[in-house]
């Protein structure tokens, strides 16, 4: 016997994105993802690496753009071309968050990151 329950929209919205996320920690409570959302704003997502090169860096995607800025600074990572002209929007959210990005970063570091944790 299969029942089907109707639910509200925010409700399968905040599940989907969960099962998307994979699982968040095995039973040791080392992070399992690679990959951590961080923020969003206009359109935006900012996303952090666990398991990166250095320098400690955040990676925003939009609209099938991507590019990498340096959390310490919001400097453009060498070589890395896309959102040129939301560079201005980027900044001023990164003036806002740059302590929860430090957080964020601080927080996905593995044991075997080869770059480690920001010190404030």
């Amino acid at each position: 016997m299969t029942f089907e329950i109707e639910l509200n929209e925010h409700i399968v919205a905040d599940l989907q994105w969960s099962f998307e996320q994979g699982p968040m920690q095995n039973s040791s409570g080392q992070r399992l993802l690679t990959e951590k959302e961080v923020g969003r704003f206009d359109g935006f997502v900012v996303h952090i690496f666990a398991d990166e090169h250095p320098p400690p860096h955040f990676q925003v995607k939009y609209q099938n753009q991507s590019a990498s800025f340096s959390i310490l600074d919001c400097l453009r990572l060498r070589g890395n071309v896309g959102l040129e002209r939301y560079e201005f929007n980027i900044r001023e959210w990164h003036k806002k968050y740059r302590s929860d990005l430090i957080d964020q970063w601080n927080a996905t570091r593995p044991t075997n990151c080869p770059v480690g944790p920001i010190i404030k």
